[in-house]
């Protein structure tokens, strides 16, 4: 088998350099590449790699694909797309101009994989189609397509979505883009009504690093709620931003032991000695169990951390 594998290969790739590849060609390799088949488990990565090769002989022949309902196909078809990468986009785009949702998700996915400016324009529609799964795959490709400010104000402008998985993809590109006007909305994000898109508001804003250090200090004396301002403390302590070192310390005594549990944490990582003394005091009268295991979880990280040294 593997014998006859290297001479189908050898013919192939004969056929790739003088341009001759046949739509049966790509259909055997594409059926091969995402087979779930005990005998083909040996030409899968093989035939991927031939598709990918191919580029633009197989793009055209792929789209054709892109309908499919079948998971492991779908998965297939972004990891070849994903290997092709920018000069499939053409196809991909046009592929598109469709009604069926299974082929405008598996599009998106695939140009998210691409990653190319030029698509996003083409995925601006999609963005607007009544079901929601498929807002969220086309914003996720946009956001993962770049393009910085440009990108993220078209993004900041979908926040109002009343979906959170879709306002979650929505502020997963905000963060990708890095864009400093983004900021306050994704500050704000950390009060959305739903968890999923608060840790993504949250995630997105520790990707940006020190474009937020200023507006987290500003937000920690004006948060919303306690939801926000929680996450708000962690951020201090995660991004290990100095100047709040103040606020997050004055949280130790706050009267709400979630609060005062996640300063415990952020103390811990912001200033070592001083975090040490505090909370061999705060141990001893503390009486909640949430931050008692957060000072007990600090003081391991303290033991451990390069802080400490």
């Amino acid at each position: 088998m593997i014998r006859g594998l290297i001479c189908s290969l050898c013919i192939l790739s004969a056929s790739i350099a003088s341009g001759q590849v046949t739509e049966a060609e790509v259909e055997r390799l594409f059926r091969q590449a995402s087979s779930g088949e005990i005998r083909f488990q040996s030409i899968v990565k093989p035939s991927k790699d031939s598709l990918i090769a191919m580029a633009d002989s197989a793009s055209k022949y792929l789209v054709a694909k892109l309908n499919t309902t079948d998971a492991r196909e779908k998965v297939t078809l972004v990891e070849i797309f994903r290997g092709i990468g920018k000069s499939a986009t053409p196809y991909l785009v046009s592929a598109l101009k469709t009604d069926n949702k299974d082929q405008l998700r598996t599009t998106s996915r695939c140009l998210a994989e691409v990653k190319d400016t030029a698509a996003i324009s083409y995925l601006l529609p999609a963005t607007k189609h009544a079901d929601f799964t498929v807002r969220a795959e086309a914003i996720t490709a946009i956001g993962k397509s770049g393009g910085g400010e440009t990108t993220a104000r078209l993004l900041e402008s979908m926040l109002a979505d009343s979906v959170d998985m879709v306002r979650k993809s929505i502020v997963y590109g905000m963060g990708t883009n890095k864009a400093a006007g983004s900021v306050p909305l994704l500050i704000a994000s950390l009060n959305d009504e739903s968890f999923a898109v608060r840790l993504s508001a949250y995630d997105a804003l520790v990707v940006m690093d020190s474009l937020v250090y200023e507006s987290i200090i500003s937000a920690l004396s004006n948060a919303a709620r306690e939801r926000q301002f929680v996450l708000l403390l962690r951020l201090a302590g995660q991004l290990k931003i100095a100047k709040a070192k103040s606020p997050v310390f004055a949280e130790l005594t706050n009267e709400s032991a979630l609060i005062r549990g996640w300063a415990v944490w952020s103390c811990a990582r912001l200033d070592a000695k001083s975090a040490r003394s505090r909370l061999e005091k705060l141990t001893k009268a503390e009486q909640d169990q949430f931050v008692q295991s957060q000072i007990q979880d600090a003081f391991v990280y303290l033991s451990t951390s390069k802080l400490d040294e």
